[in-house]
């Protein structure tokens, strides 16, 4: 990556958008009975919301559907998906979703957080849990496929590290194959007092791997395609001190790439 340009804009609208249009985020709000939908209707949209609060509602991912012709949600289904279900990700056909568990302990393991599968019920799209496993870095943060889909790929944000899961034809995942930790050095703000893997993505042509993290200022390159994350990581690109990139995003295009920095409040425009 190269050719930086950086933008200032208003942090709260972008992450509030992204978290829109991915189905994701925190909702403290309680769902109305289950009502069967058909996925055919091409005026609405399923939204799915994961979670991160105490209470009743805690460890669920809800599931809405948006009307675009209204702009109503109405609750369609509440499922139990983890600890913590805190970020989500789909496949390409809508079959299967997978979440985050953002814990420091995870089935009894400590330093690890959890990632689960879930299947997608192709009339109301109603979720059931499949299977669980470790992310094998505590509080993760960040889940995404690979273009291929044969592998699930986790930002652990407080071990600092992130792991690559081989995923199964029937929608579950295996016991991560491989980890990574970031090392030092970090930057120069008080909350950069360790490494913090806090996104790992594809590259679109699906070659590379790239992970962003916040403690180190800088985006780690991995190689994809064997099945593990072809280690050392290579530094890809190094923010400005300080700057804490948080998360990465590619432009339908394949050749732009946008990095949003948390601690800075700022966006770098990257040719990749």
């Amino acid at each position: 990556m190269r050719s930086p340009l950086h933008f200032r804009f208003n942090f709260l609208l972008i992450n509030a958008l992204a978290l829109a249009a991915a189905g994701l985020g925190t909702t403290s709000c309680t769902p109305r009975p289950a009502r069967t939908a058909s996925l055919t209707d091409r005026r609405d949209y399923l939204v799915y919301v994961g979670t991160n609060v105490a209470g009743p509602q805690e460890n669920t991912i809800y599931v809405y559907r948006l009307s675009t012709s209204t702009g109503a949600l109405t609750a369609v289904s509440a499922q139990k998906g983890g600890a913590q279900p805190t970020y989500l990700a789909l496949d390409a056909r809508h079959r299967y979703l997978y979440a985050v568990s953002e814990t420091q302990s995870f089935q009894g393991q400590q330093n690890s957080g959890g990632v689960s599968a879930l299947a997608i019920n192709q009339q109301t799209g109603g979720l059931t849990l499949l299977d669980q496993q470790p992310s094998l870095g505590a509080s993760p943060c960040y889940i995404s496929l690979d273009r291929k889909e044969n592998e699930v790929l986790v930002a652990n944000y407080v071990g600092g590290n992130v792991a690559l899961l081989p995923r199964l034809g029937n929608g579950q995942v295996a016991p991560p194959a491989d980890t990574s930790r970031h090392q030092p050095p970090l930057g120069p703000h008080k909350n950069q007092n360790t490494a913090h893997a806090h996104c790992i993505v594809p590259a679109p042509d699906n070659r590379f791997a790239f992970a962003v993290d916040l403690g180190t200022d800088k985006v780690y390159r991995y190689h994809l395609g064997h099945g593990l994350l072809g280690k050392p990581a290579e530094v890809a690109f190094t923010a400005q001190p300080g700057a804490g990139p948080r998360h990465l995003t590619f432009h339908p295009n394949g050749r732009w790439a946008f990095l949003e920095n948390e601690l800075n409040s700022t966006i770098t425009a990257l040719l990749y």
